[in-house]
């Protein structure tokens, strides 16, 4: 079977085939009827492959069949190191600064609804950006929370985060929120890696229309 430009023996397949998905199949243990030509990555960390089908005795003019194979590389090239399953934690004290009735959102002295999402948001974040090599980041998307219950000022809190999905580019996490107390609040937040500079310079080109 032929070589994936730029793999090992070592690397690990996530193989997405006719709908199916196939996980943790190694190079040298793919079916030998099928082999890669043309590799093109997309990212370090994914390349979009088109396989042939040569069987001993092929059809006239063969068979064709496009696979995205995600391709993580275990050495060789930079990869990020985000997983299923991975945790963050972060705590805070609860100030005056950061209830409701010094954000804006509401008369009362307790943690506000806002600092609680932030505090989300940067657990998440901070997980995120250690996972990722030099150049790319990560930006929020989307906050789908609920806030449970109060905190009075003076209160330690803190936010425990699991990556629970990845789709690409494309990060989704578990966040819950607690007091000293309970629960505060808890929901799933979704966070998109960026290219910094791209990013950057694509968004600066608004100011320029």
């Amino acid at each position: 079977m032929a070589a994936f430009a730029g793999a090992s023996p070592r690397t690990d397949l996530l193989c997405a085939v006719e709908g199916k998905v196939l996980m943790g199949r190694r190079k040298d243990e793919y079916a030998s009827g099928f082999f890669p030509r043309g590799c093109k990555a997309e990212s370090p960390q994914q390349q979009i492959v088109t396989l042939h089908n040569h069987t001993a005795d092929p059809p006239r003019g063969g068979l064709e069949y496009t696979f995205l194979i995600w391709i993580h590389y275990l050495w060789g090239m930079e990869e990020n190191k985000l997983r299923i399953g991975l945790k963050g934690r972060r705590e805070e004290r609860v100030t005056e600064e950061m209830t409701a009735a010094k954000c804006c959102s509401g008369p009362v002295r307790v943690y506000a609804t806002p600092m609680m999402i932030a505090l989300m948001e940067t657990t998440c974040w901070r997980l995120a950006q250690s996972c990722l090599p030099e150049g790319q980041d990560t930006v929020g998307t989307k906050v789908l929370v609920n806030h449970l219950a109060s905190t009075p000022a003076g209160m330690k809190v803190w936010c425990e985060c699991e990556i629970i999905g990845i789709d690409r580019r494309a990060i989704t996490f578990s966040v819950k929120a607690y007091d000293e107390a309970e629960l505060i609040g808890e929901g799933t937040h979704e966070r998109f890696i960026i290219d910094l500079e791209k990013f950057q310079a694509k968004t600066d080109a608004k100011l320029s229309r």
